[in-house]
């Protein structure tokens, strides 16, 4: 989703988002901004991706 990097990212107008925030703010808009099956499937290739490393790391 390029709303993910979007707002993890820094902008010259704001400061990048947290993860928990971004994560809080995809499942609110799941059903009126983004389709609920992609959103599901994308939070968990996230939270696989993160589990149990911290936030910046990948696989």
């Amino acid at each position: 989703m390029d709303v993910w990097d979007a707002l993890r990212s820094d902008r010259p107008y704001r400061p990048a988002w947290t993860e928990d925030v971004v994560i809080r703010h995809i499942r609110s808009l799941s059903g009126s901004h983004f389709d609920p099956n992609v959103v599901r499937q994308f939070l968990e290739v996230i939270e696989n991706k993160t589990d149990g490393q911290p936030s910046g790391t990948t696989n």
